[in-house]
């Protein structure tokens, strides 16, 4: 069972409601273009959750393991182009990882905030622990798009250095992952004008 739960803290003012048409009167009949409403400076900040319980057998019994992470990201509009795309740089403040499996004997937790190394009995820890601090590149279109990912390469090569491994190749770590993964928790416009009432449906995949 894989449970995943977003926390996005934006400013309300990321936001903008944009007339695109008012017939002469107000309520239902107006209608506006929902966009993102991003200007160079501007900070926000993110909160992602990943809570998963993973089941295996071993020897003819059922091993639980319970892993969770969350990522607190932090979130700058470098600038923004004409077409609305912007360019934020986003950067891993603080990571908390724990793991919990007591009929295999594993149970540790890291939290980046509270400094000291990762258990080296929690690969997992010891693989998210280099990235604190690091960055990457995110260019965002106005829908809440994700259109590419930049400089991620960057970031895996401080976990590789850190754990001594090649990482290249692995099903989940490379740009278009991360993209999928950074869109999943965007909230996507519509592409038409909408009015009260109105809803839409965007779809994501999620990495992996």
């Amino acid at each position: 069972m894989k449970k995943l739960s977003y926390l996005l803290v934006l400013a309300m003012c990321l936001f903008v409601v944009s007339a695109c048409s008012n017939q002469g009167g107000s309520g239902s009949s107006d209608k506006v273009q929902l966009k993102l409403n991003m200007e160079p400076g501007q900070v926000f900040k993110s909160r992602v959750s990943t809570d998963q319980d993973i089941v295996t057998s071993a020897m003819g019994m059922d091993v639980t393991v319970k892993q969770s992470m969350e990522f607190f990201t932090k979130m700058e509009v470098e600038s923004v182009a004409e077409d609305g795309n912007a360019t934020v740089k986003a950067t891993y403040e603080r990571i908390k990882v724990s793991i919990d499996a007591p009929m295999a004997g594993m149970q540790s937790s890291y939290d980046s905030d509270e400094g000291g190394e990762p258990d080296a009995t929690n690969p997992m820890a010891m693989g998210m622990a280099p990235m604190v601090n690091k960055s990457f590149t995110m260019i965002l279109s106005e829908r809440g798009e994700v259109v590419d990912i930049q400089g991620f390469d960057k970031l895996l090569e401080a976990v590789e250095e850190s754990m001594g491994v090649d990482m290249s190749g692995q099903t989940g770590l490379d740009a278009e992952s991360m993209k999928k993964t950074m869109q999943s928790s965007m909230v996507m416009f519509p592409k038409v004008i909408v009015g009260e009432g109105a809803s839409w449906v965007a779809e994501s995949e999620t990495a992996g």
